[in-house]
């Protein structure tokens, strides 16, 4: 145990850290051998997943044929996958950032569901059935999609992420490469495409959930600590993390609440889904037939512009979390700020799920991982920066300067909307 001289002067906290420059406990210190290990489970958890998020793509000629379908009603398929693992993230990142939680749980736990969703889906027999099927496939297979870089960033140091990334994303990208050739599950049907995924998907569940370590070094000390409190009786014994994270910083130490009631906060981060869920049912059903429908056909970003509304959101949101998180503001003040920030940041991610697939159809799947991608090489370096400069500049000063930067995402999406049709004729992909 280490202890930290600042935070036993200013708080009487003794804080738990890990024995020793190379304690064995250290995700950083594990051997070569075991990084390989726990790196390659990734690869093929999200190259598992990846699969299912193109494989109803050789599928769509057969459902057509089997239940007498449209083109557009089939292709619903797609969407509620991408409905799935848009709105899983949202859900599942912020858990795998609490310390009594951590990355393991949230991947062994929603990857079983996933699997076992494959049975059901090789033999559902409606289109009903297989569009809520599709859904909670990708709603439950969305961890490796968001978190599996940060997972990554667990381990690895600095100078080896971007060759591991790279790599990941890379093999992930096969996922939907590999369907492309393999003609077999065009000929064989869109049920034997379903069993060949849980073929693989089900034995790699199985080995992670017997050998995958917890790579999350907050989890780790977390319950280290609580080992040691509860073999000690001190309870002025914690992890750094305890004391640190951002949830823990605002309503631990400001708002005094304890560690259920940090989870309770949570809640504002579903209260904000359920809103840009309804909101965005309500656009699908009341605005989007009459907008769109004047077009023939319709441009790509055409179907961003609830977006336009939705990106401010964010830094509204950002700014009302920084500005009102203080012990002299109410805490559900801050609360409604996150609510209102997810709620903006759903909607631009559904926006941007939407618009890619239309943008070059051909390479639907390779965008769709490539966008997985790049969201999860920030998630893994947001890791890096974000406890400094909480540390740095306190709350208020790092939501802002988030807000901010927000505030320039939001003027790029403009950019997006009005030029993206501009930008997308100097590519040589467009028309392929």
């Amino acid at each position: 145990m280490k202890t930290s001289k600042q935070a036993i002067t200013k708080t009487n906290v003794f804080v738990v850290g890990w024995y020793g420059d190379n304690g064995p406990d250290n995700p950083y210190n594990w051997s070569f051998g075991k990084k390989l290990w726990v790196a390659m489970l990734l690869f093929v958890y999200t190259f598992s997943v990846y699969i299912t998020s193109s494989l109803y793509t050789s599928s769509t000629p057969d459902i057509m044929e089997i239940f007498g379908l449209g083109n557009i009603v089939a292709s619903l398929g797609l969407t509620m996958y991408v409905l799935g693992y848009g709105l899983g993230p949202m859900l599942f990142s912020p858990l795998s950032e609490i310390p009594a939680v951590g990355r393991t749980f949230p991947y062994v736990t929603t990857y079983f569901v996933f699997v076992i969703l494959y049975i059901p889906m090789a033999l559902v027999n409606n289109i009903a059935g297989i569009l809520v099927l599709r859904f909670l496939l990708g709603f439950f297979g969305s961890p490796c999609l968001a978190t599996a870089g940060a997972s990554y960033g667990d381990f690895y140091g600095a100078t080896q992420m971007p060759y591991v990334i790279v790599l990941w994303g890379g093999g992930a990208t096969l996922g939907p490469a590999h369907l492309s050739l393999n003609s077999r599950l065009k000929k064989m049907g869109w049920c034997w495409s379903s069993w060949e995924a849980l073929w693989l998907s089900a034995p790699t569940m199985v080995v992670m959930f017997l050998s995958m370590p917890e790579t999350s070094a907050d989890n780790i000390l977390y319950r280290r600590a609580r080992r040691l409190r509860a073999r000690t009786g001190r309870t002025d014994l914690k992890s750094e993390s305890e004391i640190r994270q951002s949830f823990p910083l605002v309503y631990g130490e400001m708002y005094g609440f304890n560690l259920g009631e940090q989870g309770l906060a949570f809640l504002a981060v579903l209260c904000g889904l359920v809103a840009a869920v309804v909101l965005l049912c309500c656009y699908f059903y009341f605005i989007a037939p009459r907008q769109l429908g004047k077009y023939d056909p319709v441009p790509p970003e055409a179907r961003i512009w609830p977006g336009l509304f939705a990106t401010w959101l964010i830094p509204i949101g950002q700014y009302i979390f920084a500005w009102t998180a203080d012990p002299g503001i109410h805490w559900i003040v801050c609360l409604f700020g996150i609510a209102i920030s997810m709620c903006g940041v759903f909607i631009i991610t559904q926006c941007m799920f939407i618009y890619l697939p239309f943008t070059y159809p051909r390479y639907s799947g390779s965008l769709f991982a490539a966008n997985g991608f790049a969201r999860s090489l920030l998630a893994g370096a947001s890791i890096l920066f974000t406890r400094p400069m909480f540390d740095g500049i306190k709350v208020s000063g790092g939501a802002t300067l988030l807000a901010s930067f927000s505030v320039l995402c939001s003027l790029g999406f403009y950019v997006l909307y009005y030029y993206g049709a501009r930008l997308r004729e100097q590519s040589r992909f467009t028309g392929m």
